[in-house]
């Protein structure tokens, strides 16, 4: 469809303005579900951020936010896959994606695939004090006092 002003079409500056359109609506996506987040609402932030998530899938922020909220909202399964996929996009703070998706499988009494998180989150940064006792306490769940007492 062309439309004309002044006996002129302007159907090119609409091919311009579009995109735009598009892209601010995707950024209110992001926007609503950081809001929704940060108010607290898990259950409703969580479809927010998914869909944010399909506009900007490297935003990592997005996907610590929404392993947060799922882990809220106890869907801890979701809350890992989140903060490993978030892992894999950070450009840093990569050991905290790690730490918390050690948290949650140490939650859920998973502790191989704990202190294996924790693992990955040393390698990524070892100065964390906190990565060290996490680990030694997943070590101890499993019976390996020798190696949760050098990380102790």
């Amino acid at each position: 469809m062309c439309v004309y002003m002044k006996n002129k079409p302007i159907f090119l500056i609409l091919l311009f303005i579009v995109p735009f359109i598009n892209l601010s609506a995707q950024e209110n996506m992001l926007e609503k579900g950081e809001k929704l987040f940060m108010e607290n609402k898990p259950v409703e932030a969580n479809p927010v951020l998914t869909a944010s998530l399909s506009q900007f899938p490297d935003n990592d922020k997005t996907y610590m936010m929404l392993g947060i909220a799922y882990s809220q909202t106890l869907n801890y399964e979701k809350a890992v896959s989140s903060f490993k996929d978030g892992a894999r996009k950070a450009l840093r703070d990569r050991d905290l994606f790690y730490y918390n998706a050690g948290n949650i499988y140490y939650l859920m009494e998973q502790y191989p695939l704990a202190e294996e998180m924790y693992s990955r989150a040393i390698r990524e940064n070892g100065s964390r004090g906190s990565l060290y006792l996490n680990r030694a306490n997943a070590r101890l769940s499993m019976d390996m006092k020798e190696d949760a007492v050098s990380d102790y």
